[in-house]
């Protein structure tokens, strides 16, 4: 049975910018397979402005919707 759980992370560097990851079941996909309206570039740059709610409007734009949101 497949349950078609993704989670994308944001991984913070060094240099205090994001790295995107997108994993389906931990299996890698292409960022591109959301659909979203925006380009993960776009994406990066809000997050390195620590703007969680436009991050999560512009990957909500897309054809799956983001559910629950975790971070540490």
């Amino acid at each position: 049975m497949c349950d078609n759980i993704s989670y994308i992370r944001f991984k913070q560097q060094d240099n205090g910018e994001f790295k995107l990851s997108h994993y389906n079941n931990h299996v890698g996909l292409a960022f591109s397979n959301l659909q979203c309206k925006y380009p993960s570039h776009d994406i990066l740059w809000e997050a390195d402005e620590q703007n969680w709610s436009e991050v999560i409007d512009m990957i909500n734009s897309g054809t799956s919707l983001i559910s629950d949101v975790k971070y540490r």
